[in-house]
Formats: structure tokens, C-alpha cells, sequence
């Protein structure tokens, strides 16, 4: 029986389709890894058992800690002074176990994230309690059995919520199959995602591809945006500038994924700010200029600069909220001066190949932002004052731009691709304790203070950089409280400064006690491509004594 040619090539393209997922799991059996395309059936049918199980047990594990502190309570022996270390112990350890929860609940599951968990309220109440009991331990005052005993009831309360919020446990997996894995487009883009960055035919010819467009036509990738003098540019920050602005309703079907944005951030700003003022704190935004709005003319022919500069979506968008007052930063103007420095200073205010600034930006922004502050009624009234010297420290960063190329990852015997580091001065920040001859008898380097300090920073990676990564204490927030001479305490996620970051501190409402300003630091692109996008969050609990 012949076999015609139709059927044979059918049956090549078949072998073709099958061969990529039967190559993939060979090659995770032998190197004894978990078969990924079973990922979403144990997501369904194992995950939400073993998360209970998981949960459950660190309850406990919670429980215990929250026990301990009771029981040296109820000593005869309890001191308050003598006790505290032992107390205190106890409550960081059950804060630890505390967070894990808190985690468990948001991960659903290895791609799926859900911060409106109903749990959550239960974990926000503890963790309040504990922070009230921290409060008193720091003041020396005594702490009542009733306290703990609240803490304890909370905690059983909350595990018996996390359990039930699945519903009966036999149908859990039934829940899990049509809202978390098979019937969840989120979780099926992550499930897609994953499978194509970890496939082992994709990794062997993605960097041979790679190499080859940026061989032929210098493309280094969809990411990224090469500019002049071997300048390299996010995508995302170029496509803020050149697409319609938020608030312009041709953005209502046009962003970078095709996808409506909804979404107001003039509107959720104004809302923030309202809240606070109602707790008697204020709030000052700092919207930081992309690396495009300041260097323009890197990327294409663009010779007037400052008429560019107005003209922005930033700036349009910040004279909105200064409309609505809202106290707002201009770090462009500042910015675009400066830069006229350059070249009598041979260095740039931003990274070549990063998407940050240097330290040089990250010091400029924070001498404006501290000088703002300083000329408020306020500032000099009961101000925490700290002693801060400067200490200057190279450091070499590969930049994030240019990680993302993916470049680096090809290499054909001696042939490989490097991308040669930058390396920058640096200013840390380090505090000095003096004896009474004014001799400097401790030196520290930088670190916020949570429980006492009238400032509290949010912001993105541009308040990460150079602060919690090397060298560290150097970044514009440890600048900003060099600047003013007092500690600021600060809440930092990366790309999660619309949103992301207002809800952490929304679980952390006691740290709003003590403020009397909150600065909210994001990078202009955030405006449109904000992880989460803009949510509204409630503040609505009394957090001010």
C-alpha cells in the first residue's frame, strides 16, 4: 500500500510537534527534575493539599512561639526589663512564621498570585497585634496576659479562615481546575511563559538565533533599544514616551500588550493622598525621568531637548496632580540642567546600558527632594536628629539592559559576546556615634529606622539601586536622610511601585504612627506599565494615636 505524500507529511510535522515535549521531558528525567508539562495537574490535584498541610503547620509553628511568649507572662518570675530579650525573640520568630503565611496565601500556586485573599484581613489583624506588642516592649511597659491571649485566639481564628476558604477539602482540586490553573488565563500565561524560557530545543537555538540578528541587523532583542555611542534603552521606557499618553482615549485599546488600560493613576494618587490626609500625614510624589526623557537625542534625531522635555506625557500628567494638590517633585527640569554637565564632568546621569541612574542622579534627586522637605512648618518640630558622614566607593554593574539581550548566553568555541562592566563612584552613607570630646567612638553604615521615624519612602528599583545592593547604603533614600540629618524608613519593590508597594503597607498600617509625610517614588514608565497596574487600597483603618 503506497503511502501517499500528503500522509507522509503529516505525519513529519506530527513527529516534529511531538518531539519538542518528548525531548524536553528526557531531558528533565535525567537530570532528575519534575516533568513540566505535568505542572498543571499537580497544580490541580497536589498543590492544594500540600499548601493546607504547609499552612497548617506553620500556624502551629506560630502558635508555639505566641505560647512561649505567654507562658513567661504568666511567670512569677516576668520582668519586663529582664524578659524582653526572651519576649522579643519569641514575636520576631512568629512575625517570621507570620509572613510565611502571608506568602502561602498570595501564591496559589508556581504561576498564579492572589493578594485579595480573604485570609489576608485575619494576617493583617495579627500582624498589628504583634506590632502593638512590639510598641510596648520598646517602651518598657508591662504587657497583660490578655494581649497574647487575643494574639492566640486571632491566630486560631485565621488558620481555621485559610483552611475553610477552599471550601470541603475533597473538592478543592475542583475549585483549583476552573479558577486557578485550567480555566485561568493568568496562570496559563505563566504555564505558557515558563515552558518556552526553560525548553531545552528553545535555549540551544534562541542564542544562535539571537547572535545572528544582532550579527546581521544589530537587534539586540525585544526588549531593548540601542542608541547612539553604544547607549542601550529599555523598550518599555521608549514606547511610554512615543505612545499616547494614560489619560488620551486612544490608550483605552492601545498599550504594550494590546491590552485596554482602565486604570487612573491620576485619580488612585489623588485617592492615596486623601487617605493620608485624613490620618494627618502628607504626601509628596516623585516622578522619576526615564532614561529616554532625559537623553532623547541617544535614541533618535531629537536637538531640541527642553522642548521635548515639556512636552511630555510626565510633565502634562504632573501639572494635573499639582492641579488637584498634590505636592509633586520635578526632577526633570533639575535633570535636564545637569546634564549639561556631562561632559566637563566625562559622566552621565544615568548607566549606558542599565535602566537606572547613577549615583550622581540618585544624589541629585535626593538633595532636591530633602530641600522640599526641609521648608515644611513641620520638619524642625521634635526632629530625630542623626550625625551622617559620606565614605566613596567604586562599584561595577554589567546593567540590566544589557543582561536582558541575553547575548552573553551565546558562545561558539572562542566566539562569545561580553558586554564590559561600568563602573561608578559611589557615596555611602554611614552614621557616627561620638563620646562627649566629640571623638567618633561607632560608625554604621545607613539603615532605616521602622519605629520612630517621620518619613517613609515607597518606591521602585530606582530606590533599590546602590541601597540594598552593592554597595549598599548609598542609594537616593540613604541620601535623602543625609540630606535632612534624621532616619526615613522605606518599602522598595522593583517595578511594583504603583500598586505593589501600597499594599504591603497596607499590611503594615502601624507604620503609619509615627509619619507626618510619605514620598512616592516611581519611575515615569510605571505610569503606564505598572506591575499590577493602579489599584485602589484601603486605609481606611485608625492607624494614628
Amino acid at each position: 500500500m503506497k503511502i501517499k505524500n500528503s500522509q507522509i507529511f503529516a505525519i513529519v510535522i506530527i513527529a516534529l510537534i511531538t518531539s519538542v515535549p518528548v525531548i524536553q521531558a528526557v531531558f528533565e528525567l535525567s537530570k532528575k527534575e519534575p516533568v513540566q508539562f505535568l505542572n498543571v495537574f499537580s497544580d490541580t490535584f497536589i498543590t492544594p493539599f500540600t499548601g493546607v498541610s504547609r499552612t497548617i503547620k506553620t500556624f502551629r509553628s506560630m502558635q508555639a512561639q505566641l505560647d512561649s511568649v505567654k507562658e513567661i507572662i504568666s511567670s512569677d518570675s516576668y520582668n519586663v526589663e529582664n524578659d524582653m530579650e526572651k519576649i522579643s525573640f519569641h514575636t520576631e520568630e512568629a512575625r517570621a512564621f507570620l509572613e510565611d503565611i502571608q506568602r502561602s496565601m498570595v501564591s496559589v500556586n508556581r504561576y498564579y498570585t492572589d493578594s485579595a485573599a480573604q485570609t489576608l484581613e485575619y494576617l493583617d489583624s495579627i500582624d498589628e497585634q504583634l506590632n502593638l506588642l512590639d510598641v510596648s516592649l520598646q517602651n518598657g511597659e508591662e504587657i497583660d496576659t490578655s494581649m497574647i491571649t487575643r494574639l492566640v485566639s486571632s491566630s486560631k481564628v485565621a488558620q481555621k479562615k485559610a483552611v475553610r476558604s477552599g471550601g470541603c477539602l475533597l473538592l478543592l482540586p475542583v475549585k483549583h481546575f476552573f479558577h486557578y490553573t485550567f480555566f485561568n488565563k493568568k496562570y496559563l500565561r505563566g504555564y505558557e511563559k515558563d515552558m518556552e524560557n526553560s525548553s531545552v530545543v528553545a535555549s540551544s537555538v534562541r542564542p544562535l538565533v539571537q547572535f545572528a540578528r544582532y550579527s546581521l541587523l544589530k537587534d539586540y532583542g525585544d526588549k531593548v533599544v540601542a542608541g547612539k555611542n553604544g547607549w542601550l534603552f529599555y523598550k518599555p521606557d521608549v514606547e511610554y514616551l512615543f505612545r499616547p499618553s494614560t489619560d488620551d482615549p486612544r490608550s483605552i485599546v492601545v498599550d504594550y500588550n494590546d491590552k485596554a488600560l482602565t486604570d487612573d493613576p491620576l485619580e488612585i494618587i489623588i485617592d492615596f493622598k486623601n487617605q493620608l490626609a485624613s490620618m494627618g500625614i502628607e504626601l509628596l510624589v516623585v516622578v522619576v525621568p526615564g532614561k529616554p526623557s532625559i537623553y532623547p537625542d541617544l535614541i533618535g534625531s531629537i536637538q531640541d531637548i527642553e522642548k521635548y522635555r515639556m512636552s511630555s506625557h510626565s510633565m502634562k500628567f504632573m501639572r494635573g496632580l499639582r492641579q488637584r494638590g498634590v505636592d509633586v517633585v520635578d526632577l526633570f527640569g533639575p535633570f535636564s540642567e545637569e546634564r549639561k554637565n556631562d561632559q566637563s564632568l566625562g559622566d552621565s546621569l544615568y548607566l549606558k546600558r542599565d535602566t537606572h541612574w547613577k549615583p550622581r542622579g540618585a544624589v541629585l534627586a535626593a538633595k532636591i527632594v530633602a530641600a522640599g522637605i526641609q521648608k515644611k512648618s513641620w520638619f524642625s518640630d521634635n526632629k530625630k536628629t542623626a550625625e551622617y558622614v559620606l565614605d566613596t566607593v567604586e562599584v561595577s554593574r554589567a546593567g540590566d539592559i544589557a543582561e536582558m539581550t541575553n547575548l552573553s548566553d551565546f558562545q561558539l568555541g572562542k566566539l562569545k559576546i561580553r558586554f564590559l562592566p561600568e563602573r561608578t563612584k559611589c557615596w555611602q552613607v554611614y552614621s557616627v556615634n561620638r563620646d562627649d570630646s566629640g571623638n567618633v567612638i561607632s560608625k554604621k553604615l545607613y539603615k532605616d529606622d521602622y519605629r520612630s521615624s517621620r518619613i517613609l519612602i515607597l518606591g521602585d528599583s530606582f530606590s533599590r539601586i546602590y541601597q540594598t545592593d552593592e554597595p549598599r547604603g548609598a542609594g537616593w533614600i540613604a541620601h535623602v536622610a543625609y540630606q535632612l540629618g534624621e532616619p526615613v524608613a522605606s518599602i522598595v519593590n522593583d517595578g511594583g511601585a504603583s500598586t505593589i508597594v501600597r499594599q504591603t503597607l497596607s499590611r503594615n498600617k502601624p507604620l503609619l504612627r509615627t509619619m507626618k509625610l510619605v514620598i512616592w517614588e516611581f519611575v515615569e514608565r510605571d505610569l503606564r506599565f505598572g506591575d499590577m497596574g493602579w489599584q485602589r487600597i484601603d486605609f481606611t483603618a485608625e492607624v494614628k494615636q
